[in-house]
């Protein structure tokens, strides 16, 4: 009963400190700031560029093709080759392609010399493949209708062809799709919090609590307030004076977990970040008894506790 009494005044003492309940409400203020801030967006485009020299019909059908897929890749018409070429050196697209001039006509037509789409990729480019075959699957939607026509050389069906072919594509035949992701997410973009790195401060802040706590001992110590007592009971009291200044950050960060919809492991974190923190300082006031001591050795244990926390948030 004596413990928790001395416990509860002590705890009452701590809280008179205004730099502690500073401390209090700079963590909840965070937490709140955190959780109203928007969602924010970012693209997850993968950028592709391309220039086209053909003029045709079929250039306008190929562009339309591929600004109407539903994919990763986000098609862009570049002003000019060197634009084209420019854009794929900086980074700002993954590769670009060219199409020269009379492609589609010679494309269709079996003329491939002279013709060919040139690819334009870096060493860090990694896509190029798989964009490829989009590129290549636009240019046969585009072409196919009248490659076969010309292939068939049957021009008297030219419509009943046709449109064998587009039941044959667009049947259930070769490839039955069904969308597995309708309204559940837009993967062309992606919603994220802005971090303000709630779990590191509050780990930081129960660290220097705990310091804190053991620095209120040894000045109340060094009074002889507690000459009296047996070694046992100092010992006890300075447990208390540690675990009084830990235990408000301590519950206030885990409420602030929770409403910042950390996981359980934030918590557990924390938990057992402030059992170190407790035990830490009990075995730091066997080698620094004196309150000055602690005064220079402090700022010094709170800039090693800082960095070793924002580098392991790091990792």
């Amino acid at each position: 009963m004596k413990n928790i009494n001395r416990f509860i005044s002590l705890t009452k003492r701590i809280f008179s400190k205004k730099l502690y309940v500073v401390l209090l409400i700079i963590l909840v203020t965070i937490t709140a700031i955190y959780k109203l801030l928007p969602e924010r967006q970012k693209s997850a485009y993968i950028k592709v560029g391309i220039y086209q020299e053909d003029v045709s019909e079929y250039a306008d059908k190929f562009r339309a093709d591929l600004q109407s897929q539903n994919s990763l890749y986000k098609f862009y018409e570049a002003s000019d080759r060197e634009q084209l070429i420019s854009d794929v050196k900086s980074g700002y697209a993954e590769c670009g392609f060219y199409i020269p001039e009379g492609f589609f006509e010679a494309y269709i037509n079996g003329d491939y010399e002279g013709h060919a789409i040139e690819l334009y990729i870096t060493p860090s480019t990694t896509l190029s493949s798989a964009i490829s075959e989009t590129v290549y699957a636009s240019v046969i939607s585009t072409c196919a209708e009248d490659i076969l026509i010309n292939g068939t050389g049957m021009y008297e069906y030219k419509d009943e062809l046709i449109e064998r072919m587009e039941n044959y594509l667009s049947g259930d035949e070769l490839f039955k799709v069904i969308s597995a992701t309708e309204g559940s997410y837009d993967y062309k973009t992606e919603s994220f919090h802005i971090d303000l790195h709630i779990y590191e401060l509050i780990i930081i802040l129960i660290i220097f609590t705990g310091l804190l706590g053991y620095y209120s001992y040894t000045i109340d110590s060094e009074k002889s307030i507690y000459i009296a007592l047996k070694a046992s009971e100092r010992f006890g009291l300075k447990c208390l004076y540690i675990i009084s200044a830990v235990l408000p950050i301590t519950l206030t960060g885990i409420i602030c977990t929770i409403i910042a919809s950390y996981s359980l492991s934030v918590i557990t974190g924390i938990l057992l970040c402030s059992l170190a923190v407790i035990a830490g300082s009990i075995i730091l006031s066997f080698i620094i008894k004196k309150s000055t001591l602690l005064e220079k050795v402090l700022p010094l244990i709170m800039l090693i506790s800082i960095v070793g926390v924002f580098i392991n948030s790091m990792m």
